[in-house]
């Protein structure tokens, strides 16, 4: 059960799985052992030896934050002009209360036969 003990980085802010990146490196500096580091930092001894190299490799440009997530827009189904016409139509619909559950794209889809689907 050692593992409940261990910080799950996961869960933290991006911000603060930097200062434990760069405490890594640091005590890594100082000589520490990976059990060490671990042990002082409440981290798996993986993570440990996975900052160091990632730092070996980039320095301390590959130990920074990235964006996460996809980028907006990515992967949309609808070009941004039909989108703007889908918003129209929702926006004028007698049913919007249902509607705004929908995602864009099922609407537009099924959009020329809504109101016989939600009678």
């Amino acid at each position: 059960m050692e593992n409940e003990l261990k910080t799950n980085a996961v869960k933290l802010s991006p911000d603060e799985q930097y200062q434990i990146r760069k405490s890594i490196v640091r005590l890594s500096k100082k000589g520490k052992t990976n059990g060490e580091i671990a042990e002082i930092l409440d981290v798996s001894e993986r993570h440990v030896r996975s900052v160091k190299k990632q730092y070996s490799e980039g320095g301390m440009a590959a130990l920074k934050p990235k964006k996460r997530g996809r980028s907006k827009g990515e992967k949309r189904i609808l070009t941004p002009e039909q989108e703007k016409e889908v918003q129209k139509i929702m926006h004028y619909c007698d049913f919007c209360f249902i509607l705004h559950r929908w995602n864009i794209s099922a609407f537009f889809i099924f959009g020329c036969n809504f109101r016989l689907i939600v009678i």
